[in-house]
């Protein structure tokens, strides 16, 4: 339903630029928008993806470092 509401609502943006220019021209003008706007959004959440930090299983690599110490002492034995 907000989908129909956002496309109801990019055509009364176009709808409203109609009066002063043609109507091709005002849906390019509107349809520019919404991609430099969708541009912006996932520029932004790439940067945010990129600082986050990678997932790391803490506990299962702690784990694999004691199995790792635990078969290199008894192998010494």
């Amino acid at each position: 339903m907000a989908l129909y509401g956002v496309a109801c609502l990019v055509a009364a943006g176009i709808l409203a630029l109609v009066g002063p220019v043609p109507d091709w021209a005002a849906a390019l003008i509107i349809g520019a928008v919404l991609l430099a706007a969708a541009g912006t959004v996932a520029l932004i959440g790439k940067r945010d993806v990129a600082q986050a930090s990678p997932p790391v299983p803490v506990e299962a690599v702690e784990g694999l470092k004691q199995d790792v110490h635990t078969i290199k002492s008894r192998r010494h034995r």
